[in-house]
């Protein structure tokens, strides 16, 4: 986190820069609020339980759809599989 900070001003000097986070324990750290503060950089966090204003829930959600579809059609099928397999099942 502290380093993405880093190359946000470094690519941005010049700019008011608001970062937009959930509330990951890395991103409330207090070396994260030093270093935005340092940076003159405004977080802001959204509210707890909100998986809807976090663009990746939403993502993690279709993937866990994909998966669940893909591991039932294998069982369907009686394959056997082993723990890494379901994983490249899940990625064709």
């Amino acid at each position: 986190m502290l380093y993405m900070l880093y190359h946000i001003k470094d690519r941005f000097p010049d700019k008011k820069i608001s970062i937009i986070l959930d509330n990951s324990s890395v991103h409330k750290s207090g070396d994260v609020k030093v270093l935005a503060d340092h940076y003159g950089m405004e977080l802001i966090f959204i509210p707890p339980y909100t998986p809807s204003f976090n663009g990746i829930e939403k993502l993690w959600s279709k993937m866990k759809q994909s998966f669940r579809k893909k591991l039932t059609e294998h069982k369907i099928k009686k394959r056997k599989f082993k723990v890494l397999d379901v994983f490249r099942i899940c990625l064709n």
